[in-house]
């Protein structure tokens, strides 16, 4: 099967040349002259990223983007433009439902950014699709236990890949790119290696704790660019961590019910500690605790999701404390790995 492509459409030959020329060593490209092509094209390729340049004979770029919109939704738009007239932006994200506007003439380097941005956008929305398609046919075929356990990874997952949270991702790498280029780089990889890992999932229960570690210090390093100074985190760990076990994505579910239930603002900044004990066999995570009058909106999954998960790997339970305003989740470190 073709990889996914690019289609730029532009009845201008001369500008279709320069695009495949530019950008045929980064994508599979394609180019259409009309609205008819690009069509025919969208019904027969699997089309990624659709690029209409404005101006075109019989159907503008902003109509044929709203066409696509309707007949292949997942298909991410982007509008080119060589005119300042904002009318004409504003009915392509609205008609459209445009991800990005490009103005004549680009700038390669910054096009092959947002082409690239672009098509990730589009790989995660298909991977998501996909698990949706997963999750319908093991809910069909498991029984009750297993449904349990692949119910707690499918909500984790979910709760990670909603479309705003990939939308509010994606579309802070161009604005770190101009503004903070190391930060953007290091926000692409973050957001990469999490995503893989929340995608990627063995089937089974729990994880190595470096792994668990690895996933939240990548979440962390997502949130802190989001709240700047904001969010203060400490690491208290050994030198080596200890090959013992934890719940698939318990840790950053505990980080992520601190982060959605408390304040965190420049006068009231976010504390939180992450601390390992190896000889007590546990994994505490604490913060101040600071409620917010109205907690960040999510899927309720976090500390009961967490106990089932234990419940169902024996006798050992997650601890609460709240002493003196400051609240404390305490996982029990698992021997072994447990397979659902």
């Amino acid at each position: 099967m073709r990889k996914a492509c690019i289609l730029y459409v532009d009845d201008e030959p001369e500008n279709l040349f320069s695009f495949q020329a530019a950008f045929r060593r980064f994508f599979d490209v394609l180019t259409a002259e009309n609205a008819e092509d690009a069509i025919n094209l969208l019904e027969k390729e699997p089309i990624a990223v659709l690029l209409c340049d404005q101006r075109m004979p019989g159907i503008t770029g902003a109509e044929l983007l709203a066409l696509a919109k309707d007949r292949w939704p997942k298909v991410v738009r982007i509008l080119v433009t060589g005119y300042s007239d904002m009318s004409v932006v504003v009915e392509a994200i609205n008609k459209g439902n445009t991800y990005y506007y490009v103005t004549k003439p680009w700038n390669t380097e910054e096009l092959r950014l947002i082409l690239q941005n672009a098509k990730a956008k589009w790989q995660l929305e298909t991977e998501y699709e996909a698990l949706v398609v997963e999750k319908h046919l093991i809910e069909k075929k498991a029984l009750e236990a297993e449904k349990a356990a692949i119910e707690a990874r499918w909500s984790a997952l979910h709760g990670k890949l909603q479309p705003h949270f990939l939308f509010n991702a994606l579309n802070t790498i161009p604005q770190l790119i101009r503004a903070h280029p190391e930060q953007a780089t290091a926000f692409t990889l973050a957001l990469a290696r999490l995503l893989r890992r929340l995608i990627e999932q063995p089937e089974t229960l729990t994880n190595l704790l470096a792994e668990e570690v690895a996933i939240a210090k990548d979440y962390l390093m997502l949130q802190g660019i989001r709240f700047e100074d904001k969010l203060q985190v400490e690491w208290v760990l050994p030198d080596e961590l200890p090959a013992l076990f934890i719940p698939r994505l318990s840790l950053q579910l505990v980080i992520e019910n601190a982060l959605k239930h408390n304040e965190i603002s420049r006068e009231y900044p976010l504390h939180v500690r992450i601390e390992i004990n190896h000889e007590a066999g546990i994994l505490t995570v604490s913060n101040r605790h600071q409620p917010r009058e109205i907690a960040e909106e999510g899927l309720g999954i976090g500390l009961s999701n967490i106990r089932n998960r234990y419940a169902m790997l024996g006798d050992k339970q997650v601890t609460t404390t709240l002493v003196n305003h400051n609240f404390s989740v305490t996982l029990p470190l698992l021997p072994k790995a447990a397979h659902e």
